[in-house]
């Protein structure tokens, strides 16, 4: 049997909490969603989906804790979150916002 293409819809509404040594990502789910990547790049770096050595996680929660340190400030890095369809098609990205 043919695999019906599924385009996922682009996370939500994506936030950033900050909490005591740490912050978390928050995103709403959006149509054909099963999985989400989170991307962590470089302030001035442009992202590029295609390219894997941005991927900082990938999960099926819709939030993740990120302990803060010199690897993951918010001030020296900036986060983006995609999502995966059924079918493992990936959506557009969309930045968190401080």
């Amino acid at each position: 049997p043919r695999v019906k293409m599924l385009k996922p819809g682009t996370p939500e509404h994506p936030v950033v909490r900050k909490k005591h040594k740490a912050f978390e990502l928050s995103w709403e789910n959006a149509d054909n969603n099963r999985m989400f990547v989170v991307y962590k790049l470089g302030k001035k770096a442009n992202l590029n989906i295609e390219n894997p050595e941005h991927i900082y996680a990938v999960t099926n929660e819709k939030s993740l804790i990120v302990e803060s340190n010199k690897n993951t400030r918010l001030r020296k890095y900036r986060y983006a979150v995609t999502a995966i369809s059924p079918s493992h098609h990936e959506s557009d990205p969309v930045e968190f916002k401080k």
